[in-house]
């Protein structure tokens, strides 16, 4: 951008606060444009400098929302970057200084429709973060008052289509927390409610690309859920109509990071939920799929957690699992070995353990399993044993999206 190239010209101190504001505003679409496509590192770099922009505006006008504004969004985008490579803790820190610039504007003027869905995202961004940390409970309250907010500003005027959107996102968060505290009809009923507003959303606008995407991850988790209860084909119509809009949406940006992932999560589970239904080559099939998915990614930015733990040990374990059903117990050990040794790895202190956590437990009882098998009880004991120790450090219920049943 030829406006970006000026700006990267001038010393900061030269610039007055709206051009640093125009400035920031730049570097957050190039960098928001950046982590879309996957390439994390340069969109690490783009929110890092608009961040320094925004806060030399803000020391400058403290009161001002506008710069207030601008640096919540910063502040919230590095944040985000934060969360992709798997430190949470400083996610979180990012996340607490938002909602605090958040209040902080809604403050100065509550009837401002845009400040206060700033105040309803922090709320969704903390829920978020406690939901992905194994703290369920604690996260139902900051996605009920984002909720609540949101239903507040379709009283306000504004743009009606986006405040649904939002109340949609809180009612998809708000089922995955009732999920993972195992109540699962609070959990398809939230879901339930999201994808009606998608369907009401689609049919004044069938090819609101947002929209779909939405509405892809939302069948994904209305599967995961089916398939939890022993449901198999309903857990495959909605996976399979999560894997369809997925290849549509790729065939409009074949570089969307979030349309690949979520690609990658729904084959995963077709794979888990043709394995249960005793369709074992068709597993095989979207177990491969995934996996080319997971390596092309995986080699693009080996740091980024999604790739590099969430889904590349979700494969592990769905891979296991299928060679355990076809003997091949030598191959389901290594394969469990190889990922138990990536998992200590990732986790290198308290906090991303937390995160592993998941991983580990199954990981432990698949590998008691095959000790079982082998006829080596002491061995499957002291499995067992580890389970229950790893398991006592869980919070909450373990990730559905990470379970694979024996």
């Amino acid at each position: 951008m030829r406006a970006l190239a000026y700006y990267d010209q001038q010393p900061l101190t030269s610039l007055d606060s709206d051009s640093l504001g125009r400035r920031a505003s730049a570097l957050h679409l190039i960098g928001e444009i950046h982590q879309r496509r996957g390439d994390i590192k340069a969109a690490r770099v783009a929110f890092a400098n608009a961040s320094v922009a925004t806060a030399e505006s803000l020391a400058r006008d403290p009161a001002n929302p506008e710069r207030l504004y601008e640096h919540a969004q910063s502040v919230f985008w590095n944040g985000s970057i934060d969360w992709v490579y798997g430190d949470t803790v400083a996610a979180e820190k990012a996340f607490l200084e938002y909602a605090r610039l958040a209040g902080a504007l809604s403050a100065q003027d509550p009837g401002n429709a845009e400040w206060l869905a700033e105040v309803g995202y922090a709320h969704s961004n903390l829920g978020m973060l406690m939901l992905a940390t194994g703290q369920a409970g604690q996260a139902i309250p900051h996605f009920q008052q984002s909720l609540r907010i949101n239903r507040k500003r379709a009283t306000l005027p504004g743009d009606a289509d986006v405040v649904q959107l939002d109340i949609a996102q809180d009612r998809s968060v708000l089922s995955s927390a009732h999920f993972a505290t195992r109540q699962l009809a609070l959990a398809i009923a939230e879901r339930e409610e999201e994808l009606d507003i998608y369907a009401r959303l689609l049919s004044a606008d069938p090819d609101n690309a947002l929209v779909k995407e939405r509405k892809m991850s939302s069948h994904r988790f209305m599967g995961e859920m089916a398939l939890s209860s022993g449901e198999l084909e309903a857990a495959k119509l909605h996976i399979d109509q999560s894997i369809q809009l997925a290849h549509e949406q790729s065939k409009l940006d074949s570089k969307n990071i979030t349309w690949q992932q979520s690609l990658a999560k729904s084959l995963l589970l077709a794979s888990e939920q043709a394995r249960r239904a005793g369709k074992i080559d068709q597993a095989k099939q979207y177990l491969n799929a995934a996996l080319k998915l997971v390596s092309t990614y995986l080699v693009r930015d080996p740091e980024a957690w999604a790739w590099r733990v969430d889904l590349q040990e979700s494969a592990a374990l769905q891979q296991a699992a299928l060679y355990m059903l076809a003997g091949e117990d030598d191959r389901a050990k290594r394969v469990l070995k190889q990922s138990e040794q990536r998992l200590m790895l990732s986790a290198p202190d308290a906090q991303s353990a937390i995160n592993v956590l998941r991983f580990r437990i199954i990981n432990r009882a698949m590998q008691a399993d095959l000790a079982e098998r082998s006829s080596d009880p002491g061995l499957a004991r002291q499995y067992w044993l580890q389970v229950v120790e790893l398991a006592g450090n869980q919070v909450e219920g373990i990730d559905g999206a990470a379970a694979v049943s024996l």
